[in-house]
């Protein structure tokens, strides 16, 4: 088993901000003209894509603060387990007929089935093989035909150091003596393989409103499907006609110098075969910011440095951390560092890292993995079994400690039916989220299978996978079929390895044929989607699953305005919903009102791994460029991709150009306004929101949306597909109904609405098969450990143990083991318990634990600029991960969070004794220094969304013990048991309002000294009355870990 880790406990997220073309005139208008883009070549086209078309006094963007770039840490357990599930089916909800997940249970796990005394474990000591036929490990002999004998374990080693490529001595799989090996990774896009639905014929609509050739709006639910008499579905009659977009040409420029040739460039051929290649130097592998002797190159772009200052800031600030990751790789066994400014930790995964089949000792064995970030699960597009765990558990791990788990429920998602040419994976995978969520998945696992499933590229399932933890299921599966293989040559993978792994996965009745119902696996509940039934769709304005269609943006936001508080709504008065608020920016006037969008990213693994949505952005910027539609400067737009591989193809394609003129220019690889790394807006921006309380709007393709994550000033935020990220972004507002109202006018004064610039399916698919090729996976990921000159050149200290610098503000010794003792204390109750807050539902972990800027008002930022610190060097909480200081006093430090204790939403908390309101961290200091425990009241989903292990160990040095809620999130509820937190959820129908729970009153927990999991915990209450609460450690592995005080304290008595 592998396990995937983000250093500091997640990406790795850095600073950076500021205004994007700081220290920048005007743009220049293109040096290619029309008359001097002629080519010279065969074809004597113009340099099509190539050429800049023109734009005046196009207004410069804002920078987008850098993350650290998916700086990523992978821990390789170098032997596999061969397990056998303990099962018992009279006493557990799964079949006795296994499905493929649960057959690939059996080949990765021990698991412990709820209500029995089976522990389950992960070992990394080799098992004896399975009698499981369908899961058991089978000899490279047996599994290889004469044909491929040329193939064996011996050199069927995907992980060894010369394959991969990464930095240190040695393959990763060297003897049985070696140690579990850590390999750090960076990230980049998937490619889907292009067998989709065949896409319908389109011409060219008119944009006058009134002309009845309408028919290629985004389509609604009533579009799609109709009834017949018998109640049967049939295909409504959807004759959509053509997009406005011409035909992308492949440029055939001049001639290039023959003193610069391009390294790509013989691949690219090569791979393509005959036929004239686009440029025979560009895009130049290193992607030079400017080179005269290049026609691409030969100009800076609007914001062509964003991504270099956005590095040169990463770097600067983030330096201690990077060293102190370099010197891990330095002092630990088997640990490799793949450098930060690659890309994100899940793309690279899915496009090199992951095996699917592995050999070890001469066996070979299904992939897995687990990872410490919740959407590890991105991998199970591939038809490898992963999820995320909790990183204090990962620690564990990567330290020797088995992974334990109680037998999950498999849900199977059954898929029939074909995609509208209009509707996108994102829309998708929305929609999923939405029905997955209602459904209720928490805990169990998910595996996605019928004939619709055959229709989903690899990157539309891996983006379905990705979104796992919003839809809430441990992992959501799709079994390896012939498109995966597909993908595994696209990707560039070794073409004997793949063919060992199809013989392997036949062989082993792993392989599967969507189309073929007799393979259907049998489940323990079965729900359905019809892909015809889905249409174009947002998520928002403050939680994933929360679907909206296009179609009914603008009547929800309506809504949004008017309902009281809540995920969906704001409680703005009516007389203040028409608030507009004029401002100058740039010299100029505009007006700023509720649903006005001042952020606009393409960003996040979840979509920038998909070529058919990040190349329909592109082809959608294109049409909007040549139909004369503009960004409003002042909207904050940025493209930051979780690859390399995608700036390729959106280069080769030639719609690199168009992005950048909407504004859409390249930021940086990694995890950005996603994460909370969207760095402030304009002081004009900001002023004007501020001034009318404004519901200001950020639209972004990324995965999580919850309140006071992207950014402080954008109260209301949307999921949506990379296309409509641009759509929004020109219409300036998601108050609008793009099919009545257009996005502006062209150069005839007429109005352009969506419909006009939409690419459709085929169109997309077209580009796709024809510039997403393996040659661009194998250049990226030929260099993707080497570094770069800012990583080259720091020296790490070369002791075994690491020096503490007392001055940092970035890297302390933790605290965690200050007041331990080597011998086993015994449990003790907990009494006269404080409530430091009392909570309501969804209450995540960016709630808890936030990962965006520190506030210049915080407790944070205090203890910072008491320790010598300006505002612009106080970075954010991602960054600083590595110090409790800073991360106590960040915790809870939402401008978002609703504490019943207090009237308005914030890090603000009642100190009890005295009655004072105050910050939450000084209230958790004057209960410390007065001997006082704390716990928590809290409601349903307690602790939903990131896996961040600072949501543990944030409120256990703040004096937490217990949290009493009505749900949790798994990987939370992991990680509370992991710091020695007791986990408590109320008994059906119980909550704190039904139990008339105040929280002024005081706790004391009844914890025997012989605890089993799931028992009833007898609360006390100070004003007399009790009530029973169910204890939420799942496996005895866990109770032991309490009553060492925690999973750390455990490992570091075992090694004692």
């Amino acid at each position: 088993m592998r396990v995937l880790n983000h250093p500091g406990g997640g990406r790795g997220r850095g600073g950076g901000g500021g205004r994007r073309g700081e220290g920048h005139g005007e743009a220049e208008k293109s040096k290619v003209s029309a008359d001097s883009g002629k080519s010279e070549g065969a074809s004597g086209s113009k340099v099509g894509p190539w050429r800049r078309p023109e734009r005046a006094n196009w207004r410069e963007r804002r920078l987008e603060k850098m993350g650290s770039s998916g700086f990523a840490i992978e821990n390789l357990v170098p032997f596999p387990t061969t397990t056998t599930a303990s099962t018992d089916n009279s006493s557990d909800n799964v079949s006795s007929s296994p499905s493929l997940l649960s057959d690939r249970l059996g080949s990765t796990l021990h698991l412990q089935k709820e209500g029995s005394q089976t522990t389950s474990t992960a070992s990394n000591v080799p098992q004896s093989p399975s009698n499981n036929s369908s899961s058991a490990p089978v000899s490279t002999s047996s599994a290889l035909p004469p044909s491929s004998s040329s193939v064996t374990p011996s050199n069927f080693r995907p992980d060894s150091q010369s394959e991969r490529g990464g930095i240190g001595t040695g393959p990763l799989y060297e003897t049985e003596q070696q140690q579990p090996a850590a390999t750090a990774t960076t990230s980049e896009p998937a490619q889907p393989a292009v067998n989709l639905s065949k896409a319908l014929t389109f011409q060219k609509s008119s944009t006058d409103p009134t002309s009845p050739a309408r028919s290629n709006r985004l389509p609604s639910t009533a579009d799609l499907k109709t009834r017949t008499p018998s109640g049967s579905a049939t295909s409504a009659s959807f004759q959509p006609s053509s997009s406005s977009l011409s035909s992308i040409a492949r440029p055939t420029s001049a001639q290039p110098s023959a003193s610069r040739s391009c390294a790509l460039a013989p691949m690219l051929s090569s791979a393509r075969g005959s036929g004239p290649s686009a440029c025979d130097m560009c895009p130049h592998s290193e992607f030079p910011v400017q080179n005269k002797e290049c026609p691409f190159h030969e100009e800076l772009t609007t914001r062509a440095d964003a991504l270099e200052q956005n590095q040169e800031l990463e770097f600067s600030r983030n330096k201690e951390r990077f060293l102190f990751c370099k010197w891990g790789a330095q002092a630990l066994h088997n640990m490799l560092i793949v450098p930060p400014g690659s890309g994100i930790v899940h793309q690279v995964n899915l496009e090199y890292l992951a095996r699917v089949v592995f050999a070890d000792n001469g066996v070979l064995y299904p992939d897995s993995l687990v990872g410490t970030d919740s959407h590890t699960t991105m991998i199970n597009g591939l038809g490898v079994l992963g999820w995320g765990v909790g990183g204090i558990e990962a620690e564990a791990v990567m330290l020797g400690q088995a992974i334990s788990m109680v037998l999950p429920e498999v849900v199977g998602y059954k898929i029939t039916g074909n995609l509208h040419p209009l509707v996108t994976s994102t829309d998708v995978v929305l929609t999923i989220t939405k029905h997955l969520r209602q459904v209720g998945v928490v805990g169990k696992f998910v595996e996605f299978y019928g004939p619709g499933v055959a229709e989903l590229s690899i990157a539309d399932r891996a983006t379905i996978s990705n979104m796992c933890p919003e839809y809430g299921a441990t992992t959501g599966f799709f079994a390896v079929d012939v498109k995966s293989v597909e993908y595994l040559r696209q990707t560039g993978r070794d073409e004997a390895k793949i063919s060992l792994i199809e013989q392997y996965l036949r062989a082993n009745n792993l392989f599967r044929d969507y189309s073929d119902a007799s393979q259907d696996p049998v489940f323990s509940e079965v729900v359905e989607l019809d892909l015809s039934t889905v249409v174009p769709c947002c998520s928002g304005p403050k939680r994933p699953h929360d679907r909206v269609s296009v179609v009914d943006m603008k009547s929800d936001f309506s809504q949004c305005l008017n309902n009281k508080v809540g995920f969906k709504g704001y409680a703005i008065p009516a007389e203040k919903q028409d608030t507009i608020v004029p401002f100058m920016f740039d010299n100029q006037e505009y007006t700023l009102h509720h649903g006005s969008v001042v952020i606009a990213a393409i960003t996040s693994c979840t979509n920038t791994s998909n070529p058919s949505v990040m190349l329909g952005a592109g082809l959608l910027a294109k049409n909007a460029v040549e139909a004369g539609l503009k960004v409003a400067p002042y909207v904050k737009t940025s493209l930051s991709p979780g690859s390399g591989v995608v700036t390729y193809y959106l280069r080769e394609s030639g719609v690199t150009e168009y992005l950048e003129l909407l504004g859409f220019n390249i930021v940086g690889y990694g995890c950005m306004t996603c994460i909370g790394n969207s760095g402030p807006l304009p002081e004009e921006v900001g002023e004007a929101i501020e001034k009318g309380d404004l519901v200001a709007c950020g639209v972004l393709s990324g995965n999580r949306n919850f309140e006071g994550r992207i950014h402080p000033l954008t109260r209301a935020n949307y999921l949506a597909s990379p296309p409509l990220v641009i759509a929004y972004a020109l219409a300036g507002t998601v108050n609008i109904d793009f099919e009545t109202d257009p996005l502006g006018t062209n150069a005839e004064g007429k109005p352009v609405f969506l419909r006009d610039i939409w690419p459709s399916r085929e169109q997309i698919q077209k580009v796709e098969k024809e510039f997403v090729v393996p040659a661009m996976f194998q250049d990226v990921y030929s260099r993707i450990s080497k570094g770069n000159k800012r990583w080259n050149s720091l020296e790490a200290p070369e002791s075994n143990l690491y020096p503490w610098d007392a001055k940092s503000t970035y890297i302390k010794s933790p605290p965690f083991f200050e007041t331990m003792e080597r011998e086993l204390p015994g449990i003790q109750p907990i009494k006269d318990a404080a409530v430091l807050l009392n909570l309501g539902d969804s209450v995540t972990t960016d709630h808890i634990s936030p990962a965006g800027s520190i506030a210049r008002n915080s407790s944070a930022a205090r203890y910072l600029a008491g320790r010598g610190l300006v505002p612009r060097e106080f970075n954010s909480y991602g960054s600083r991960r590595g110090h409790d200081e800073v991360m106590a006093r960040g915790t809870f430090a939402n401008i978002r969070l609703v504490n019943k204790f207090v009237s308005k939403p914030g890090p603000r908390t009642k100190y009890h004794p005295s009655g004072e309101e105050m910050d939450i961290f000084d209230a958790a200091q004057l209960y410390k220094d007065a001997g006082r425990t704390l716990i928590i009241l809290a409601g349903k989903e307690y602790g939903s969304g990131s896996s961040r292990d600072w949501a543990a160990k944030g409120p256990w040095i703040l004096g937490v013990r217990a949290v009493i809620a009505e749900s949790y999130e798994r990987i939370h509820r992991s990680n509370l048991a992991g710091m020695g937190i007791v986990p408590l959820q109320y008994l059906p129908g119980e909550t704190a309002n039904s139990l008339k729970l105040t929280g002024t009153e005081t706790f004391t927990l009844d914890l025997p000294s012989e605890l089993t999991p799931g028992q009833l915990i007898t609360v006390k209450v100070s004003d007399g009355r009790s009530f029973q609460a169910k204890l939420r450690f799942d496996t005895e592995v866990e109770l032991t870990y309490f009553r060492h005080g925690g999973i750390l304290n455990y490992m570091v008595r075992r090694m004692l």
